[in-house]
């Protein structure tokens, strides 16, 4: 098996590297079409849309090196949940709980979470959720049900708002200390995604060199991680300056209401919730449902095989990195739709997923782990298409909030099938429940979209009959 995993690695990084390279030439010849026909020209340096400002450039190496730190942490942690407590030989339904416990504190405190980057100075806050999750990350060093729990709890929670912070300082400093036009904006957004990907693939990497390859403990790449969270914090405190957004005057309440208000009347936001909500309800569970799904597929007492929980997660990634490419390049360069994107994506993790729930043990092991492989694909798909078509759809003033509002329905009903199915009793039986679940979420958004059919030109006229009605 290390051969088919080994392999597909090598091979999708490669692919990887080349996306890259198709997205950028597509890039370059769609602009130059555009400055064909309104007559301009490319600057000397043949650059596309990369500002030049040596000023620019050094503010964004400094936001790049803390947020950068901080995302190779986050990523450090992502693939070893699962491992550690099961070296700490809890039962599936104890892990279950740990995971869930997580994910919905994370959602019961989104609410107050969002608007904290608003109500306290941002690097503060930034600094102070670093070393909550870094204190987080640590807690897993410890066989205490109760310390791991707390660690979900802690590290879900600090990891979210520390983002968001980082983000609202950047913004802040770009348009307000700086003065930098707001287009430039999106250019380092576009950075930040790109090594998001990359960042991800390399502490997949780095998990399986500390835990397979030296064989330290699962928790190991978690010690790791704290590491750079401090070293984020540190670079931080040093080179950050302190903002502060709209202050304690934002009420969160007031918030959830307009937020509310606004997918009870408006039909396409309400769509798009339902569709968002059921795609990124199957994510959650998929997300904790792989590495169990795949040891008990592939480990062996026999042959004393041990899934390499890192290449695997590293050639997830990799498969995800292709998927938002390919999705750019038809959106951008072949003048395929956001909603035609969205379509192809939730048909393929569809047909995945349905593939997911009839496995049995007997089944071909490399059929199950190039169905997981094209699901990351299409998540990879699903996520820059839905990012734009939020952009068109939702006001950006609530779209934070929408966000919490749709995550309540179907992932309330996500975790309660994690603790009731994931069980240590017939093992492949409830996690066959549970994709099957997840393929019938999956079809509903299909069908929400086919009903939709969320057309770039009508979604822009009515963004356009909204603005008229809000000048009225």
């Amino acid at each position: 098996m290390d051969f088919l995993i080994q392999g597909t690695l090598f091979i999708l990084a490669v692919a990887c590297v080349g996306f890259e390279f198709l997205y950028r030439a597509v890039t370059k010849r769609v602009v130059q079409q555009v400055n064909a026909d309104n007559n301009l020209k490319l600057p000397e340096n043949g650059a596309v849309g990369v500002p030049t400002n040596p000023q620019f450039t050094s503010f964004q190496y400094t936001y790049f090196i803390v947020y950068f730190c901080f995302l190779v942490a986050d990523w450090l942690n992502a693939p070893y949940h699962y491992k550690i407590y099961s070296e700490y030989h809890y039962m599936r339904d104890q892990i279950a709980v740990i995971y869930v416990a997580g994910y919905v504190s994370s959602i019961m405190f989104a609410p107050i979470n969002i608007t904290l980057p608003d109500r306290f100075g941002r690097k503060s806050l930034c600094c102070a959720c670093g070393l909550i999750y870094a204190a987080g990350s640590l807690m897993k060093c410890f066989n205490s049900y109760l310390a791991l729990l707390l660690s979900r709890i802690i590290s879900s929670n600090a990891s979210s708002v520390l983002f968001a912070a980082c983000e609202s300082w950047y913004v802040h400093e770009h348009l307000e200390s700086y003065d930098f036009p707001s287009e430039w904006i999106n250019h380092t957004l576009q950075q930040t995604a790109t090594w998001n990907g990359w960042l991800s693939f390399l502490s997949g990497i780095l998990g399986f060199f500390l835990v397979e390859g030296l064989g330290f403990h699962a928790y190991s790449p978690s010690v790791l991680s704290a590491g750079f969270l401090i070293i984020g914090v540190v670079i931080a405190q040093l080179k950050w300056r302190d903002n502060r957004g709209a202050g304690p005057k934002i009420k969160t309440k007031k918030l959830m209401i307009e937020g509310l208000k606004q997918i009870v009347k408006t039909p396409n936001v309400a769509r798009l919730g339902l569709i968002q909500a059921c795609v990124e309800g199957v994510t959650y569970v998929f997300i904790f449902l792989w590495t169990p799904t795949l040891t008990l597929l592939f480990q062996s007492s026999e042959t004393n095989y041990e899934l390499p929980i890192g290449q695997v997660f590293a050639t997830f990634m990799a498969a995800m990195m292709i998927g938002s490419k390919l999705s750019k390049i038809l959106t951008r360069g072949y003048n395929k739709t956001n909603w035609e994107m969205l379509l192809f994506a939730t048909v393929i993790g569809s047909a995945c997923l349905y593939w997911l729930g009839a496995h049995t043990s007997s089944a071909s092991k490399t059929t199950t782990y190039f169905a997981f492989i094209f699901f990351e694909l299409a998540c990879g798909a699903y996520f820059p298409a839905m990012n734009n078509l939020r952009s068109k759809i939702i006001p950006q003033k609530e779209a934070a909030i929408i966000s919490v509002w749709v995550r309540f329905p179907m992932n309330a009903i996500a975790t309660a099938a994690l603790i009731y199915l994931h069980t240590e009793q017939d093992k492949l039986v409830g996690d066959a429940t549970l994709y099957k679940i997840c393929a019938v979420a999956m079809t509903i958004a299909v069908i929400g979209l086919v009903l939709s059919n969320f057309k770039e030109r009508e979604v822009d006229e009515e963004a356009e009959k909204e603005g008229e009605d809000n000048v009225l």
